[in-house]
C-alpha cells in the first residue's frame, strides 16, 4: 500500500527485479549485465550504474532501455579492454556537445545498448564534475551478483545539472527522483531497503553521540 501520495517504491522495486531476473523481455539485458560485471571484477574495474536503470531498480519507473556505466577514471583502459574483448559495436566515440568526460562512448552488444563514461563532466557556462566514488554508491543484487548503483541523491544532482540542456527528458526524471527522496525521508518503509542505509548510520551515530554527551555531564 502507498501512503501520503507516495507510490510503494519498495514493492515496485521487488516486482521490477523479479521481472528483470526471470522474464524473456530482459533476458539479454540481464545476461549482458552479469557478464560485464564478471569481466570487470576480474580486472578490478571500479564502476556503477547510473540514470534510467537505477530508477528501474529503485521502483521509480517500470522500464529502461539502456545501461549507463560510470567507470573510475583510473580504470578506463581496463574497462575498454573488457568491451573490446566482448566485441561490442562502437556507435559513438569521444565527447558530445556539452560533455567533457575523458571517456564517453556508446556501444551495442547484441540487442543491448550501453554508454561507457569516466565521469559526468560539462564544460559550458560553469564546470561540473562527478567522478566514481564507492561512498556514493548503493549495492543491489542481481541473482547473487552484487551491482553498484549511484545513490539517489547523486542521481538527483546529475539530472538537475542537465535539466537546462535537456528539459523535456531530464525535468520529468528530476521530479521523479526528488519525490522518491522525499518519500525516503517521510515514509522510509516505502523505499527499497538499500536506500535506508544512510538513515540507519545517522541513527547509530546519534545514539553514540548521546551516550558520550551523558557521560560528560555525569562527571
Amino acid at each position: 500500500m502507498s501512503s501520503n501520495n507516495y507510490p510503494n517504491y519498495r514493492e515496485q522495486a521487488v516486482k521490477n527485479m523479479e521481472e528483470f531476473c526471470t522474464s524473456e523481455k530482459y533476458a539479454e539485458r540481464k545476461a549482458f549485465l552479469l557478464h560485464i560485471a564478471a569481466e570487470f571484477k576480474k580486472l578490478n574495474v571500479r564502476w556503477c550504474l547510473t540514470c534510467s536503470s537505477t530508477l528501474f531498480f529503485r521502483g521509480i519507473t517500470t522500464e529502461f532501455h539502456d545501461f549507463d556505466i560510470l567507470i573510475h577514471w583510473e580504470d578506463i583502459s581496463k574497462a575498454l579492454k573488457v568491451v573490446k574483448d566482448m566485441k561490442a559495436e562502437s556507435l559513438v566515440k569521444g565527447n558530445q556537445s556539452i560533455f567533457a568526460s575523458t571517456l564517453f562512448s556508446k556501444y551495442q552488444y547484441g540487442n543491448v545498448f550501453f554508454d561507457l563514461f569516466s565521469e559526468w563532466r560539462i564544460r559550458e557556462t560553469f564546470h561540473f564534475t562527478y567522478e566514481w566514488e564507492k561512498e556514493t554508491c548503493k549495492v543491489i543484487k542481481v541473482d547473487k551478483t552484487k551491482i553498484r548503483i549511484v545513490s539517489a541523491k547523486v542521481q538527483l544532482s546529475l539530472y538537475s545539472v542537465f535539466v537546462m540542456w535537456y528539459p523535456e527528458k531530464r525535468l520529468p526524471q528530476t521530479i521523479l527522483v526528488a519525490k522518491y527522496l522525499v518519500a525516503a525521508l517521510n515514509e522510509p518503509q516505502l523505499v527499497p531497503k538499500f536506500d535506508n542505509d544512510d538513515k540507519k548510520l545517522k541513527t547509530k551515530h546519534k545514539k553514540k553521540h548521546k551516550k558520550k554527551h551523558k557521560k560528560m555531564y555525569k562527571k
